[in-house]
């Protein structure tokens, strides 16, 4: 019922909030000295924008009634609705616009063993 919903609503928001993580690892991977810096500053300044002005969108999806055939958008699902776009729009330029990093080199040294390679 109600609740298996709202559990598996807030399964699906903890993974899209693990892409976070994903891109700070991305930046890691692909950017080096200042420039990662800026990479790394410039991310979480949008990510608390994004959180600051989040609930300010809602005013506006306040006001949204409109129908199409048997689907209705109202203030009740407007906003799960715009979310939901925004994240396939994102997902849709990570897949097309985001090249896949360069395999990671394994450290010289041996490192992977268990003494990590120090003798």
């Amino acid at each position: 019922g109600g609740m298996a919903l709202v559990v598996a609503a807030r399964l699906l928001c903890g993974m899209g909030g693990a892409n976070n993580i994903l891109a700070f690892a991305y930046i890691a991977r692909t950017t080096e000295g200042g420039a990662r810096s800026r990479a790394m500053s410039m991310l979480s300044s949008i990510r608390m924008l994004g959180m600051a002005s989040g609930p300010a969108w809602n005013l506006l999806l306040e006001v949204v009634h409109f129908r199409s055939g048997w689907f209705v958008v109202d203030k009740l699902n407007g906003p799960g609705l715009i979310g939901a776009l925004l994240i396939l729009a994102s997902a849709a330029a990570v897949l097309l616009l985001l090249a896949e990093p360069p395999k990671l080199k394994p450290p010289a040294g041996g490192a992977s063993s268990p003494e990590g390679g120090a003798r």
